[in-house]
């Protein structure tokens, strides 16, 4: 090999004009391997989008949404991901900085970058097992999935790489396997995740979809139960080399979010947990969007209605975190959505719809593109955004939220039967929220059925036996308000 450039697990071989990961190679485009070998050749100095234009475009004109791609396809190349840019910088207007440890040599793939730990690495393999199944679909579901797990914080993403006729791939600390088959117009799916240091199997599950929509179902399937539990692993990898380690809290923190659900209980402990990554590393986009979400939300369903600074706390979170990072969708559905839940929804709303234009699989972003229309008044456009995030997210405690906002516009345009559905289904995934309980109680007031009326006013009061009249109000208006209060006042009596 000639010279060379090295950084983590990353070499360039200059004179062969090649980028590879732990010795295998990387297909990257030409002219973005010239952007990474130009930012490479002088870590740490800032570079101008002029600067790059002159040396990487050799002074033609291009657009800056062309340098952006460019510099969206090196991350990827390298493995940074929309929420950790752990190689290359953005330094919001003013260009882009090359933070990885180069150095030239040649070669030293096991050494990490000296200021990061070591990120896990997830390997996807599709495999087919018998001709009933198109190679074609191993391939797409490879591709989508890829897309799908890449909006989990601090995990890079590989899958084999074609290498004369046989594949290699960068040395893994997790793998997801899946085998497909099909009978009789139904596609069978068995997957399984696994620790590829240990050898354990960390989890597994089996899937049947009918051969209609084939992809988009297996994704909604695979992707929705399989993410929380790469979240958990991702978390527990990070967390055993350095409990305290500002990316490891922040993955804490949305582990208490989505085991835990939305109640002050969990805001308050992510709340900690964020605040705490932030004072160690203030630079993580991540951080600052998820703790905008919590103030926001937390002051928009009444759990800190009575905190004059959330709103305050929740738009400023909301505008570092856009400060840090304008390309990623997971930040940016986290801020669009906390804006439009504090009531800027004319700010809020372009950038959730910015979110979804970059990542159409952002199910969070479709969820709050769902909620800032009810707070428009448009239930009836609200009820398919709604009903979309909640197919594609993971099937995890979130859900109760959105499946009881989801069943407040159902039962506004008057789907009865659906937000009757839609509210049992959001009370399952989360035993402690009082949202989807005070949904189910206004879809049986306006059905008129008394019996499940009370059952569900019993289990409203049992979460949340001191609900007020503002928060019923708030959330399915004040017609239901004048109904269910009286009732809920008599109760207390």
């Amino acid at each position: 090999m000639g010279a060379t450039l090295d950084f983590g697990h990353f070499s360039i071989d200059t004179d062969a004009f090649a980028l590879r990961v732990n010795g295998a190679p990387v297909a990257v485009e030409p002219l973005v391997l010239d952007l990474i070998i130009e930012l490479t050749r002088q870590p740490g100095t800032l570079r101008t989008r002029d600067d790059l234009i002159e040396t990487v475009w050799k002074g033609r004109i291009v657009s800056d949404t062309t340098i952006s791609t460019a510099i969206k396809s090196a991350r990827k190349a390298l493995g940074d991901t929309d929420t950790d840019k752990r190689i290359i910088r953005t330094v919001r207007g003013r260009g882009f900085q090359f933070v990885g440890d180069a150095t030239g040599g040649q070669g030293n793939t096991e050494t990490p970058m000296a200021t990061n730990p070591e990120l896990p690495i997830l390997r996807i393999d599709v495999a087919t097992l018998d001709d009933s199944v198109s190679p074609a679909l191993s391939q797409a579901l490879t591709a989508r999935l890829r897309a799908v797990f890449n909006r989990i914080p601090f995990l890079n993403i590989v899958a084999p790489i074609s290498n004369g006729g046989g594949s290699s791939a960068p040395a893994s600390t997790h793998l997801i396997e899946i085998a497909l088959s099909s009978i009789d117009e139904v596609i069978y799916a068995d997957v399984s995740l696994s620790d590829t240091k240990s050898g354990l199997q960390k989890w597994a599950r089996h899937f049947s979809v009918p051969s209609q929509d084939v992809i988009g179902n297996l994704l909604a399937e695979i992707g929705s139960k399989a993410e929380p539990q790469i979240l958990m692993e991702v978390s527990a990898y990070l967390a055993a080399r350095d409990n305290d380690e500002p990316r490891a809290l922040i993955l804490k923190a949305m582990q208490v979010i989505a085991g835990r659900g939305w109640n002050p209980k969990t805001i308050t402990v992510a709340s900690d947990l964020l605040e705490r990554s932030i004072a160690k590393d203030n630079t993580i986009p991540i951080a600052h969007a998820i703790l905008s979400l919590l103030n926001a939300i937390g002051y928009r369903v009444g759990m800190l209605r009575h905190d004059d600074s959330a709103v305050k706390r929740a738009i400023e979170s909301a505008e570092i975190a856009l400060s840090l990072e304008s390309q990623s969708s997971a930040v940016l559905g986290l801020a669009g959505c906390a804006l439009c839940d504090v009531g800027q929804l004319a700010r809020g709303e372009p950038i959730i719809n910015r979110a979804l234009d970059l990542d159409p699989m952002n199910g969070h972003a479709h969820a709050a593109k769902g909620a800032a229309l009810m707070m428009k008044g448009d239930f009836a456009g609200a009820v398919l955004p709604l009903r979309k995030g909640i197919e594609i997210s993971p099937a995890d405690s979130r859900l109760a939220v959105w499946g009881a906002v989801l069943a407040a516009a159902e039962l506004r345009i008057g789907q009865i039967e659906d937000a009757r559905r839609s509210a049992e289904q959001a009370m399952s995934r989360d035993d402690v929220n009082y949202l989807p309980r005070l949904a189910a109680v206004a879809v049986h007031l306006v059905a008129d059925d008394k019996r499940a009326f009370k059952a569900a006013l019993k289990e409203l009061l049992r979460v949340h036996p001191d609900i007020t009249s503002n928060e019923v109000l708030f959330f399915v208006g004040q017609d239901a308000k004048d109904a269910i209060w009286p009732i809920i006042e008599a109760k207390r009596e």
